[in-house]
């Protein structure tokens, strides 16, 4: 079995945690005025559905065979885009309601804090390397 660093539920804790944290920054940056909380509520929730669902789809291709990882690694590239720019287009050719509030700008925000972390999580939570078993070779 190959060891896969941080597992599929701390990397979801990670995630929301930072989602958390960016809501936070927002709702004390911009105001807490009802059209605004709903332009950051609507925005976190794409947000964190797409890194969350992504994260998750990512994780399913781990120690499998090439093929199917390779596949998972597409699927959750699309799964973390598809429902963004599906909402980002919705958000911009609807300006009323949560586009009053500047949603667009707050889902791209949350989208790329999102999409740091996740790559950070690849980077330092991935697998161990194959450890030297003490052969030696020369040329």
């Amino acid at each position: 079995m190959i060891r896969t660093g941080i597992s599929t539920a701390a990397g979801v804790a990670v995630l929301l945690g930072v989602l958390a944290a960016a809501v936070a920054a927002a709702v004390v940056n911009l105001g807490a005025d009802s059209v605004q909380l709903r332009a950051i509520a609507f925005a976190a929730g794409m947000a964190g559905l797409a890194a969350v669902s992504g994260w998750c789809m990512g994780r399913w291709g781990r120690g499998r065979p090439a093929g199917l990882a390779v596949a998972g690694g597409l699927a959750a590239t699309l799964v973390r885009l598809l429902p963004v720019l599906a909402a980002l287009g919705w958000i911009l050719t609807h300006r009323e309601g949560v586009g009053a509030g500047r949603a667009d700008m707050l889902l791209v925000i949350f989208y790329l804090v999102l999409l740091a972390t996740d790559v950070l999580l690849n980077i330092f939570g991935g697998p161990e390397p194959p450890r030297d078993r003490g052969g030696t070779t020369s040329n």
